[in-house]
């Protein structure tokens, strides 16, 4: 957390994220059970078991006898003398030809004939880690139905049917065309519960209002959030959620706008909204 002098204090395992694990690109924070608290969802990532290490099913098996010669540059070889599946335009483990993107070959599944996919993250289902509104979080990924175990790269909320109520994105690593799991996955959300999302329009602000604050008030409770349509190496939905819990309704909701105009409004009712800059 911030301690408001410029300094940051580390608690991840104070607060039960420690055994997270790494996602590809990045997690992000959802209000999935609409209670206020923002939660956290982790797509499975490449590194993972807490100690940064290569643990993938291809590396397990094939990598182990390379050392540090992972790090290197390892030729191209086609005439089976390497036991590395090399493929034909001069990858390995890492780029071998100087090529653009090495990351992207670590995340290729090397195999060949016509066995079933499998997750190339060793096994590393997703996460779902609920805010306790304690400072501590826990994990109900298995309970919420949302722990995936394909390759997770990256997640977005957005609310699909517009509902009023968060649903995800997942996007998952580049498959190979013979690979059984699909590149995007909507997982809908079917929780019951009052929430308002917000979206912005701005006249002299920028479109989307990105960069707007967003307070709700709401009994003795006050809520902030600011607009933004990016997290990490994705776009997501531009606005605001606000998850209400047991209340059923925003008392008063308050919208500071980038161009320093600030529209108020009252007794806000649940569901999906649109706000317009005067």
């Amino acid at each position: 957390p911030n301690e408001g002098n410029g300094k940051f204090t580390e608690i991840t395992h104070e607060a039960g994220l420690a055994w997270a694990g790494d996602a590809a690109a990045a997690g992000e924070w959802v209000d999935y059970n609409s209670d206020g608290l923002l939660d956290y969802y982790l797509p499975n990532g490449l590194w993972s078991n807490g100690s940064q290490e290569l643990d993938s099913l291809f590396f397990r098996a094939e990598v182990a006898a390379y050392g540090d010669a992972i790090l290197g540059n390892i030729p191209e070889n086609t005439d089976n003398s390497d036991p590395m599946p090399n493929d034909v335009n001069g990858r390995a483990i890492f780029e071998a030809n100087g090529g653009p993107n090495p990351i992207l070959t670590v995340l290729r599944n090397h195999r060949t004939g016509a066995e079933l996919s499998y997750s190339m993250a060793g096994n590393q289902r997703n996460r779902l880690f609920r805010n306790n509104g304690d400072g501590t979080f826990t994990e109900v990924g298995y309970l919420e139905n949302a722990d995936r175990q394909e390759d997770g790269y990256i997640v977005a909320p957005v609310d699909i049917n517009n509902d009023g109520i968060q649903d995800l994105v997942l996007r998952n690593t580049d498959p190979a065309p013979e690979n059984s799991y699909p590149s995007v996955i909507a997982l809908q959300n079917t929780l019951h519960a009052n929430a308002v999302n917000i979206s912005l329009e701005g006249i002299n602000s920028n479109r989307d209002g990105i960069g707007a604050m967003v307070t709700a008030k709401i009994g003795d409770q006050t809520i902030l959030r600011e607009v933004r349509s990016v997290n990490g190496a994705v776009q997501t939905q531009a606005g605001a959620y606000i998850g209400l819990g047991n209340a059923t309704k925003i008392d008063r909701l308050e919208v500071r706008w980038p161009s320093g105009v600030t529209t108020v409004q009252t007794n806000v009712q649940p569901g999906a909204i649109r706000i317009t800059e005067e």
